[in-house]
């Protein structure tokens, strides 16, 4: 949040307060932790959105996807770490000139964090991202 990236779609410069994880359209995204779905909604710049809040002040928001959801990613459903809330979509109207992605975003106490300080992850090699 704290360090402006250039927008292709805007064509300016703008905070940028999530983590995009590129995939195709139609792939599959799957919560990072246990929690209840408490939010879906569309919003008019990111689109299609979802969020789960996890306990102990903490919420992760699933945004640019798609329409199409489980039955068991509704309002008021528990889910566990792992499981597909929704898939890919192209939903981002302001991120709309980038490749298809999720736009992760994670809150402590309602205030944005950097994802990568609380999830633990793999980097991918050159061999896969070829």
């Amino acid at each position: 949040m704290d360090m402006p990236v250039f927008s292709l779609t805007m064509n300016d410069y703008r905070t940028h307060s999530g983590l995009d994880i590129q995939a195709s359209v139609g792939s599959a995204v799957a919560t990072v932790a246990e929690g209840e779905v408490t939010k879906r909604y569309t919003d008019p710049f990111m689109g299609v959105c979802i969020e789960v809040t996890h306990g102990g002040g903490l919420v992760s928001k699933y945004m640019n996807l798609g329409e199409e959801y489980p039955k068991d990613a509704e309002v008021g459903c528990k889910v566990y770490g792992g499981q597909t809330i929704g898939c890919i979509g192209e939903s981002a109207a302001v991120e709309a000139a980038d490749t298809s992605h999720l736009h992760f975003e994670l809150l402590q106490d309602g205030k944005h964090v950097d994802p990568l300080d609380y999830i633990s992850y793999e980097p991918m090699t050159d061999e896969y991202s070829e």
